[in-house]
């Protein structure tokens, strides 16, 4: 197919796609389209069935709903690329490079040689199975996307999103999975043999049979999984952190909690705000807790993941957070005074001054200021936290992450921390950095 048919079919199908008179969806269904330059190409919902696309350059390009069954895209440039909801049954993907692809919702699943597979009927290399060997989905998205049975043994996916991907009866055996998101994500009997999963956030994840045995799973975070009843035994765990889920707590702890929940939400006309100082809620899965205003005094919270948790003006004064998830919670008026906040997570986290309200829930015209005065953040991640007008007098924030941390009014006096780590921090004024002790 020459260079100007195929930008005819493009633009029919772009006014097809905009409902536009004279437009026409594309059908490249067994087209011979190897080796075209089309990055950035709309082919949304186009027919693409067995269609051979090896080799091509297609990044940043739009295909999403298209149907690409049995389609080959061996040794092509998907880099980028929009796959959501696509059909890539039986897709020939080896060495297909698709980093930072998004495939949500994208259906994977080996194709059958009975019934029908897409719109048409299926057709001769309907017997085969996605071929994903060699591929890299580094940073991919893969939410929601349907991997039952796929053989991705080996395969680079570092940093993909897994979160809901069905992945029940998949070869992931050798596969790289570092650092890789698999929330809620369906692991049914597959056999992860010597998978590398080491730095995961695995939440929730559903392992019932799935083979561990050589799995490298060393700092990996394990959060609401039955450890139990998984078999861990051959399998490196080494520096893992496995976080309760919240149902382990005591029967009083979360009555308590439920309590605070409802008198949070009610404003204070219900329920009962919460006070549980000194208590043992290490290693417990605390996301998205409604935690504001509880009283949490020297409570040991290390290890938790308190991810997205409402923690403003919340005393947590010398409490344990040490090792904590606290990315994107907002923290803004909390008492953080003489806590441990070692090696904790707070990226995205917003520790602003608080607007104080009255019990009718109108804004009195007051700010409470964030209090970390003399605590440890020894390692601490802050990239990207907003800690504008917060008080850190005293605070140790040496070989703390402090990459677009935001310290505009911020009190610093006293603070001990590296001048090289502090220079990449925002300030609006910047002669304040050269304050500090």
């Amino acid at each position: 197919m020459s260079p100007e048919q195929i930008v005819k079919i493009l633009n029919l199908h772009r006014a097809w796609l905009h409902g536009r008179n004279g437009g026409m969806r594309a059908d490249l269904s067994r087209t011979d389209l190897r080796g075209l330059y089309l990055p950035r190409a709309d082919l949304r919902r186009a027919n693409l069935v067995g269609a051979n696309l090896s080799g091509c350059v297609l990044w940043e390009a739009h295909l999403e709903e298209s149907d690409l069954f049995c389609a080959n895209l061996e040794n092509s440039d998907l880099k980028k690329a929009f796959l959501s909801v696509a059909n890539l049954r039986g897709t020939r993907l080896r060495r297909t490079d698709l980093t930072e692809a998004i495939l949500t919702g994208a259906d994977f699943r080996p194709p059958s040689i009975s019934g029908r597979e897409s719109e048409h009927e299926p057709i001769e290399e309907s017997g085969v199975v996605t071929d994903f060997s060699q591929a890299v989905l580094r940073r991919a998205a893969l939410r929601h996307a349907n991997l039952a049975g796929v053989d991705l043994s080996a395969v680079m996916m570092a940093e993909a999103d897994l979160t809901e991907t069905v992945l029940r009866g998949a070869k992931l055996s050798n596969a790289n999975l570092s650092f890789a998101r698999l929330d809620r994500t369906d692991l049914t009997g597959a056999d992860m043999t010597a998978v590398n999963l080491s730095g995961a956030h695995m939440r929730r994840v559903v392992l019932d049979g799935a083979r561990l045995e050589g799995a490298n799973l060393r700092n990996a975070r394990l959060i609401g999984i039955d450890a139990e009843h998984l078999s861990l035994a051959q399998a490196d765990i080494r520096g893992a952190q496995v976080i309760r889920p919240q149902e382990s707590l005591t029967a009083t702890v979360l009555e308590v909690l439920r309590a605070h929940q409802l008198w949070a939400e009610t404003h204070g006309a219900e329920g009962k705000r919460a006070d549980i100082s000194g208590c043992d809620l290490g290693g417990v899965d605390l996301s998205g807790a409604l935690l504001g205003g509880a009283i949490l005094r020297a409570a040991n919270l290390a290890g938790c993941d308190l991810s997205r948790a409402r923690l403003l003006l919340t005393d947590l004064s010398g409490s344990d957070l040490s090792a904590s998830d606290l990315r994107a919670a907002d923290l803004s008026g909390a008492n953080l005074t003489h806590s441990n906040l070692t090696a904790a997570m707070l990226s995205g986290a917003d520790l602003t001054p608080a607007a104080l309200k009255g019990p009718d829930g109108k804004d009195l015209g007051r700010r409470w200021p964030t209090n970390l005065s003399n605590a440890c953040l020894v390692g601490a991640d802050l990239v990207g936290a907003n800690l504008s007008g917060s008080i850190l007098c005293g605070a140790d924030l040496t070989g703390a992450r402090l990459i677009g941390t935001i310290l505009t009014g911020a009190s610093i006096e006293g603070i001990k921390v590296e001048r090289h780590r502090l220079d990449r921090a925002v300030f609006a004024d910047t002669a304040a950095a050269k304050r500090t002790g």
